[in-house]
């Protein structure tokens, strides 16, 4: 069997009513890639962070919003090191969009 790398970044936005029961989610991006690699990561990064922008200019939720940017490694492969590394000017583009950021590698080496 052979083993296999999947990279997912998503940007989400969770909008919050008076109600807490009302909590809305919303995928604005999601992209993915079959092996994990610094250019791959910036690329797919970028495009959630347009996507973010693009929400917070032509939004108007009724209600508090919360926006997250999620990277998600999923890896069977014992060389794909799970690693997060973003430059300054990326990480500046993030927090101008008022995102959190959520990293989670889930690594099965040995499995």
């Amino acid at each position: 069997m052979a083993m296999k790398t999947r990279l997912l970044v998503q940007a989400l936005v969770r909008v919050s009513h008076q109600n807490p029961s009302a909590r809305e989610e919303t995928i604005l991006f999601s992209g993915d890639a079959d092996e994990h690699s610094e250019l791959l990561l910036s690329e797919l990064v970028d495009k959630a962070v347009e996507a973010l922008n693009a929400y917070r200019e032509h939004a108007s939720p009724n209600g508090e919003i919360e926006v997250q940017l999620s990277i998600q490694l999923h890896s069977d492969d014992p060389s794909v090191r799970p690693a997060l590394h973003l430059d300054s000017r990326r990480l500046q583009k993030i927090a101008r969009t008022g995102a959190s950021v959520d990293f989670d590698p889930y690594c099965y080496h040995g499995s």
